[in-house]
């Protein structure tokens, strides 16, 4: 059978290439396809395109509107189909972007050098949400662009005509751009000089400042309207000159600078600009005068208007100082030294006014302070300040000066410093100096004295011994101390309100004698000594004396006891004051054992264990007097060694015997010996324990007496005896 052969048309897609739209934007892409077979149709069909467009099945065009919200990569695929069923296709990309919108400032912008600068620029995204980053090109020096607001600040620092070039850009990259033109112009700025006070027919010459910017970009001509007449402005310069007019007034100035450019900028300044009378005062010069001194001085003036009434006034007059204000005379009496710059001025009913500084110096009438009468003591260091008013006083500006001291009728030992007017010294002679006499004097001549009484008298010191504590009956001897500030000095002594039986040596100072055992004893007595020198000067102390009752107890020697046996111990005690009743009190005594208040006799039975007590027993009367002793009290342990009775043992048999003892110590070890044991027999030393074998050929007669020791560590021991048979065996 023969082959059929098959043979299709070839439909070839003209690739379109890889296509990118904007967001929001009309698509019309047109296909094109071929077929091998002239005269066929062709049927599109498209895959993958993008949200919003479609192509047209019969043509291939590829049309519709991109949506918003749908940026990215599409890959697609169109196929061209001819009526036999043959068909091509071609695939390529279409990437869809935000679209980003910016607005801009309209075209020509114009500023100027120096001047803050702040334009907004602004973008929308097709996105919400996106973030856009604004930047700039050709922007002119000085400005710059915030790249989160678009926002262009600065000062522009060139003139110049300059393209800009805005930029905004979201995260996916879509961006938008605007040119435009920005033209930036030199710029002046005018130094407003503020309000002019000038006086009439007076030569004026004031510098106006005009700052162009960048400098040397521009020449700049100067303009004044409304100066006062007689005046005028250099247009190059700047500078206003003139003479002022003879007649007063107020004029409003206002003055201009224009570049000579193409576009100008003028700034303009505007100020005022008084005429005045011209007042003038004569200057009298430096003033100087007393403090306490009339002054009396005539400020004169003079107006440029006449018939003008004259206004005086003055700040920084010295105190006690005026001026009258119709007369300008200036009077008064200083009150105050010092150097003072005092301002005159003198004012008419225009408002016009002149002023003078004039320098016034005040020189002091010295007053020395009368420190007042002093009282001092020999052999003391003295210091006493001497002030003097108006010091350290001022002879002119910058020359400060203090005055000189000197003294006269100072007691000796002491002297005045000439420069501060200190008074110190160590007075060493008594006596009344009733005319003490302090000049104080200024560089100037003006000087001022005080006078005053100075009394010196010799310190006397007594040694204030203390509160004394004495008994009755007992000797009594006190050393009282005394000092006298001038070497030499022989000392008197007295005391006051002594204890009964004592009394003081007016020549040494001793207190001494025996207080009698009838004194009452009270509250403590108050004893005041007072020593006295050959000049009068004396000094005293008083302390307190405190008598007590003797209280005498018969100590009763050391004590030695053993524990556990009951002790009875009269302690006794008497009073210098029969009529006391005792109170005892002991301390340290062995356990088990205490005192009666009443009675003193200890009693009890000692417990506890054996040592040396040093124990003191006190007894005090209801005045508070008491008396004690002390004494050692010795304890011993007591050992009991229990006594077995009479043994009787066979000879030639092994021997058990435990002896027993007991420590009042429970803590004691007890240590065993015995004697008189019979032969073949001995005691263990730790327990107390008899033990071994009797010998057959022991004597059975007569029977042995065995004493048996158990002693402690303390050397306490105690024994027992008893007698021991042994019989014959057999």
């Amino acid at each position: 059978m023969p082959v059929q052969s098959s043979v299709r048309n070839t439909v070839t897609v003209t690739n379109p290439g890889t296509q990118s739209s904007v967001a929001g934007t009309v698509v019309s892409l047109q296909i094109e396809a071929s077929d091998s077979a002239s005269g066929q149709t062709l049927t599109y069909t498209a895959a993958g395109l993008p949200p919003g467009l479609s192509i047209n099945s019969s043509t291939g065009v590829i049309s519709g509107v991109v949506p918003d919200d749908r940026a990215g990569s599409f890959t697609v695929t169109v196929t061209a189909r001819d009526t036999t069923g043959a068909s091509g296709s071609a695939a390529f990309t279409w990437t869809l972007h935000n679209k980003v919108t910016l607005f801009v400032p309209a075209e020509g912008l114009e500023n100027f050098v120096g001047i803050e600068v702040n334009i907004s620029t602004s973008a929308s995204d097709s996105v919400s949400g996106q973030t856009l980053t604004y930047s700039a090109d050709g922007l002119p020096p000085g400005l710059s662009i915030n790249s989160s607001t678009g926002v262009i600040s600065g000062k522009p620092s060139t003139p110049g005509t300059f393209t800009v070039t805005v930029k905004a850009q979201d995260t996916t990259g879509a961006s938008a751009s605007a040119e435009f033109e920005w033209r930036i112009f030199p710029s002046v700025t005018i130094t407003n000089p503020g309000t002019q006070d000038s006086g009439t027919g007076t030569p004026v010459s004031l510098q106006i400042k005009a700052i162009v910017l960048p400098a040397g970009a521009a020449s700049v001509a100067l303009g004044a309207d409304g100066l006062p007449p007689g005046l005028s402005i250099n247009s190059f310069t700047g500078l206003i000159s003139g003479t002022t007019p003879s007649t007063p007034g107020t004029f409003t100035v206002t003055v201009g600078a224009e570049e000579n450019t193409s576009t100008p900028f003028v700034e303009n300044v505007t100020f005022s600009w008084v005429v005045r009378n011209n007042v003038a005062i004569t200057n009298p010069g430096t003033q100087s005068w007393m403090a306490g001194t009339p002054v009396s001085l005539q400020i004169k003036a003079s107006d440029s208007a006449s018939g003008q009434t004259l206004t005086y006034t003055a700040d920084g007059l010295p105190p006690g100082l005026s001026i009258n204000s119709s007369t300008g005379l200036i009077s008064g009496t200083p009150s105050a030294a010092g150097d003072t710059a005092a301002i005159v001025t003198a004012v008419d009913a225009t408002g016009a006014s002149a002023s003078a500084v004039l320098d016034w110096v005040v020189y002091p009438l010295v007053a020395v302070a009368n420190p007042g009468n002093q009282a001092s003591t020999t052999g003391t260091a003295v210091s006493l300040q001497i002030k003097a008013s108006e010091s350290p006083i001022l002879l002119g500006p910058g020359i400060p000066q203090t005055p000189t001291y000197t003294a006269d009728g100072l007691p000796s030992g002491l002297s005045i410093n000439s420069s501060t007017g200190l008074i110190s010294g160590t007075p060493s002679a008594a006596g009344d100096f009733s005319a003490v006499t302090i000049t104080a004097k200024d560089a100037t001549g003006s000087s001022g004295s005080a006078a005053f009484t100075w009394i010196v008298r010799n310190l006397v010191t007594v040694t204030n011994p203390g509160t004394q504590d004495s008994t009755v009956e007992g000797a009594v001897s006190l050393q009282i101390k005394a000092s006298d500030s001038a070497s030499g000095q022989n000392l008197t002594y007295a005391a006051l309100n002594l204890p009964a039986g004592l009394s003081i040596n007016r020549s040494t100072g001793l207190i001494s004698g025996t207080i009698p055992g009838s004194t009452v004893v009270s509250t403590p007595l108050t004893v005041e000594v007072t020593a006295e020198d050959a000049t009068g000067a004396s000094g005293s102390a008083a302390f307190g004396w405190i008598l007590r009752n003797r209280v005498t107890l018969t100590n009763p020697g050391t004590q030695t006891s053993n524990a556990g046996t009951a002790v009875s111990l009269q302690i006794k005690a008497s009073d210098s004051d029969a009529g006391q009743t005792l109170t005892y009190t002991a301390v340290a005594l062995p356990a088990g054992l205490s005192i009666n208040p009443s009675t003193g006799l200890i009693s009890g039975t000692i417990q506890g264990k054996a040592g040396a007590y040093g124990t003191a027993v006190t007894a005090a009367d209801l005045t508070g007097s008491s008396g004690s002793v002390t004494f050692d009290w010795v304890v011993h342990n007591t050992v009991t060694v229990t006594n077995p009775g009479t043994q009787d043992s066979l000879a030639g048999t092994a021997v058990s015997l435990q002896i027993k003892a007991s420590d009042s110590d429970s803590g004691q070890t007890l240590t065993y010996t015995a004697t008189g044991l019979p032969p073949g027999l001995s005691i263990n030393p730790s327990t107390g324990l008899i033990f071994g074998t009797i010998p057959t050929s022991a004597p059975v007669s007569p029977p042995a007496t065995v004493t048996v020791t158990a002693r402690d560590s303390t050397t306490a021991s105690g024994s027992t005896t008893f007698t021991w048979k042994v019989t014959e065996l057999g």
